[in-house]
C-alpha cells in the first residue's frame, strides 16, 4: 500500500511526470496538501515531491495551489509545510491555525501576478458586474511573486523542536501493539493506521469500528482523539507540554490495547 514513502519516490515520481505532461494542455493548476494529506489518513509525500510539482507547474505554466488549511502555521513544523522544499506556490489557501480554531476564519493567499488577475471585471451577469473572489477583503503582501509570510513582530515560524522529537520517542512504544500497521508523522499532525493483521495486509472487519472504538475508551481515560475509519489521529495544539505529549500517547496507546482485545 505504500505506507512508506521512501518506497515509492522513484515510481510516485514518475508517474506524477507523466500525468501532468499528458494532461497539461487541458488543466488549469496542480492542487495538493503539501507534506502531509490529512483526510486520507496522514499520509506523508515522499521527500522533495512537493518541489517536484513546483517544477512540473512552472514548466507547463500551471498554477501551484497549497491547500494549508490543515499544514500550516507551525503544524508541521514550519510556519507553512511549502517551507519544507523551499516551495512558493501560486495560490494557498488558509484556515483553522490563523485563529487557533477560536473562529471560523479562512484565506486565501495569492502571488503577486495571480492577484491581478483574481482581481480582473469578469462577464456581466443580471446587471451586475461581479468580480472573482468578491466576497474577499484584499490585503497586498510585497515580496516580489513569492508569497510573503504574514509574520510581524514577535510572530515567528515554530522549527521542528523538542516536542515534535518528544511526540516521535513516545510514539515509538506504539510499534509494539501487533495491530499497529503503521505510525505516521510530519510535526503534530498523526494518523495512527489499526489492521487486524499488517503482516498480510488484512484491515478489521468494518462492523467492528475498532477506530471508533479507541476514540470511546481514549476518552474514558481522559483524551478526546478522533479516527478516520481505522487509523487513529492525533492533533494536539501546539501549547501542549512535555508531559502532556507522554500522557496523550500513552491513553492513546492504552485505548488501542483495549479496543483490539475486545469484540
Amino acid at each position: 500500500m505504500g505506507r512508506n514513502p521512501e518506497t515509492c519516490s522513484k515510481e510516485c515520481f514518475d508517474a506524477t511526470e507523466k500525468a501532468v505532461a499528458a494532461n497539461a494542455d487541458g488543466a488549469a493548476a496542480v492542487v495538493i496538501e503539501p507534506l502531509i494529506q490529512g483526510a486520507s489518513g496522514m499520509r506523508p509525500a515522499p521527500e522533495g515531491f512537493l518541489a517536484l510539482l513546483r517544477r512540473l507547474a512552472t514548466e507547463y505554466d500551471l498554477l501551484l495551489i497549497a491547500d494549508e488549511v490543515a499544514t500550516g502555521f507551525g503544524r508541521t513544523g514550519t510556519m507553512f509545510a511549502c517551507e519544507r522544499e523551499d516551495v512558493a506556490p501560486d495560490l494557498m489557501a488558509l484556515a483553522k491555525g490563523i485563529s487557533g480554531g477560536y473562529l471560523p476564519l479562512a484565506a486565501t493567499a495569492a502571488a503577486e501576478k495571480n492577484l491581478r488577475g483574481l482581481s480582473r471585471p469578469v462577464r456581466r451577469i443580471q446587471n451586475v458586474l461581479p468580480r472573482a473572489y468578491v466576497h474577499r477583503q484584499r490585503a497586498r503582501l510585497r515580496g516580489g511573486d513569492r508569497i510573503a509570510t504574514c509574520v510581524r513582530g514577535r510572530t515567528r515560524a515554530r522549527k521542528p523542536s523538542t516536542k515534535d522529537r518528544t511526540a516521535e520517542n513516545a510514539l515509538r512504544r506504539l510499534g509494539d501493539i501487533p495491530e499497529v500497521a503503521d505510525v505516521r508523522q510530519a510535526g503534530f499532525m498523526v494518523g495512527i493506521e489499526l489492521m487486524d493483521d499488517p503482516a498480510a495486509d488484512e484491515p478489521f472487519p468494518p462492523e467492528r469500528r475498532i477506530g471508533h472504538q479507541v476514540t470511546l475508551r481514549a476518552r474514558e481515560h481522559g483524551a478526546i482523539i478522533r479516527p478516520l475509519g481505522d487509523v487513529v489521529i492525533l492533533n494536539p495544539p501546539l501549547a501542549i507540554s512535555l508531559d502532556d505529549i507522554d500522557d496523550l500517547v500513552s491513553i492513546t496507546e492504552r485505548a488501542i490495547r483495549e479496543a483490539v482485545s475486545t469484540g
